[in-house]
């Protein structure tokens, strides 16, 4: 009796494991899957405002092309907000899947999570943290460049 409540704790276990992994492996990809929907995006927009509004070209823009453009360019700024906050949000789930499958590992015979090889996401100098933060700063910088430059 004992024996089989250890199995089936065991399984349950196991069944914890790979419901962790999953949501680790479907949480990645929902955040790839948006940084790179949000890269394109902001390219796109970008590109609409340097290139439609021609502002590199023309400093002297009508009052209603400069107007509209500055909205855009809000408009991405509260869009780079928005993809930070969703960003934070999504590595503090990966991070908690991550340690919630490594206390797991311990009383399993194999290790993923917490061997010493394995870099998980959110690691190092250029991290996909710090990477991801450094692309929407550098959005937002962009953004803030056209805004000056339409009302120079």
């Amino acid at each position: 009796m004992a024996q089989n409540h250890q199995q089936v704790q065991g399984g349950n276990n196991n069944l914890h494991y790979e419901t962790l992994v999953r949501l680790f492996s479907l949480g990645s990809q929902e955040f790839y899957n948006r940084f790179t929907a949000m890269v394109v995006t902001h390219t796109i927009l970008l590109s609409g405002l340097i290139v439609g509004t021609g502002v590199f070209r023309d400093p002297n823009l009508d009052k209603s092309m400069k107007l509209a453009t500055g909205i855009v360019a809000l408009v991405g700024i509260v869009l780079c907000i928005i993809w930070w906050l969703l960003l934070h949000q999504s590595l503090s789930a990966q991070a908690f899947y991550r340690k919630a499958a490594s206390d797991l590992e311990t009383g399993l015979c194999f290790q993923i999570f917490s061997s010493s090889g394995w870099q998980p996401l959110g690691r190092g100098f250029l991290s996909i943290r710090v990477l991801s933060r450094l692309v929407i700063g550098l959005y937002i910088f962009l953004y803030i460049l056209v805004i000056l430059l339409i009302t120079v």
